[in-house]
């Protein structure tokens, strides 16, 4: 850095966060699937270089205006982020301490494991369920009603929830 104050130089991102659009309700299949396959390339670049996100929610999910290629969507908040090889032994945060969003940990997160690449998987699984339907699958559960939902995985299914929607995306959140 020139001069003798250090500074940060950030990108500059036209848009808005899957989070806001999602406030105009559910996306159509195709606008969802658009989304989701760019997230699932940004978190593939980070899990080939060993960094876990730990926190992929609707407010970590911007959804950029380029002049060259339409809508690029960007994960954002790398605050919880981890290598792998920390991931695995989370001294970083805490041993015990659970990171991350609560309506969008993984069960088996909450049951006590590290998050690594599968809680990020279940975590997009999650994001496209909220994109089809417009909420989250827990929708309304807080505190231990939340958690024991999450474990149980007691949510509406994604095709009760909006019957134009493929089978094939429900079986995907269902994999998730």
């Amino acid at each position: 850095a020139d001069g003798p104050h250090p500074y940060i130089v950030m990108e500059y991102l036209r848009g808005e966060c899957l989070q806001d659009r999602l406030r105009r309700g559910p996306l159509s299949v195709e606008e969802a699937v658009e989304i989701i396959l760019g997230v699932c390339c940004a978190v593939n670049a980070c899990h080939r270089v060993g960094i876990v996100h730990r926190d992929l929610k609707p407010g970590n999910v911007f959804l950029s205006q380029t002049v060259d290629y339409g809508v690029v969507v960007k994960v954002l908040d790398f605050g919880v982020a981890k290598p792998v090889q920390f991931a695995l032994n989370d001294d970083l945060t805490g041993p015990g301490k659970i990171v991350g969003t609560p309506r969008y940990l993984a069960p088996e997160h909450l049951r006590g494991a590290p998050a690594d690449q599968l809680s990020d998987q279940y975590q997009v699984g999650l994001l496209l369920y909220v994109c089809l339907t417009g909420k989250p699958p827990f929708f309304g559960k807080e505190n231990g009603e939340l958690i024991q939902a999450i474990l149980m995985a007691d949510y509406p299914k994604l095709r009760e929830q909006r019957s134009d929607v493929p089978v094939a995306a429900e079986q995907i959140v269902l994999r998730a």
